[in-house]
């Protein structure tokens, strides 16, 4: 307990989040963000880089409309109905970068129902023209911290179905390396041993 507390003390989430990305088969090729909610707007701290059409997108230290990102949406979805409602009533809450975007506080509160529904937000051109993502919350791995948005974005027109639903399972493994460290840790211990037994014979005694 007194080595898993220490390991915890020091665990940066932002630090290995760019060791994560580089490991992951699919990740490791797309734009793939960590932002924190703030107001109406989310705001980028850090950015894996992927491929290379998608270099214009937010970079370290942006803001977005959280009402249009996939990002935002899942952070947004975390609040309550009455908190959403009570950020967005403030002018110009709602800027249409696309003809995609949200507009109205109706259609934001519809889709932070199915973010909470099925536990992941979408986002399809919203923000910039043919450039999907996929995010999900992250727990913050400091006691007090708000969460952060863990997101991938990707180009819409050359990503098929089989690619989608692997940039989702790898997002959602993601989340699970970041929130759970130690659990990474014992998995990955766990195959060197299994490796180790593969390699040296079994004794005969």
């Amino acid at each position: 307990m007194e080595l898993g507390g220490a390991y915890l003390s020091n665990y940066d989430q932002l630090r290995d989040f760019y060791a994560a990305c580089a490991e992951l088969p699919h990740m490791r090729h797309e734009l793939v963000k960590v932002a924190v909610l703030d107001g109406t707007d989310v705001l980028y701290l850090a950015r894996h880089e992927g491929r290379a059409p998608l270099r214009l997108s937010a970079s370290i230290g942006d803001r977005f409309p959280a009402a249009s990102t996939a990002v935002g949406n899942a952070l947004l979805a975390e609040l309550s109905i009455d908190e959403v409602e009570r950020r967005f009533s403030v002018a110009d809450a709602f800027p249409a970068w696309t003809g995609l975007s949200t507009r109205n506080l109706e259609d934001l509160q519809g889709k932070l129902a199915l973010v909470r529904e099925r536990g992941y937000a979408v986002e399809d051109g919203a923000v910039l023209p043919g450039v999907h993502g996929i995010a999900v919350s992250l727990p913050s791995g400091r006691v007090g911290q708000a969460s952060l948005g863990l997101g991938v974005s990707f180009v819409g027109a050359t990503t098929d179905d089989e690619t989608r639903h692997a940039l989702h399972d790898e997002l959602l493994e993601l989340r699970v390396r970041l929130v759970n460290p130690l659990q990474v840790l014992s998995n990955r211990a766990t195959a060197t041993r299994e490796g180790s037994a593969g390699v040296y014979p079994a004794s005969s005694a």
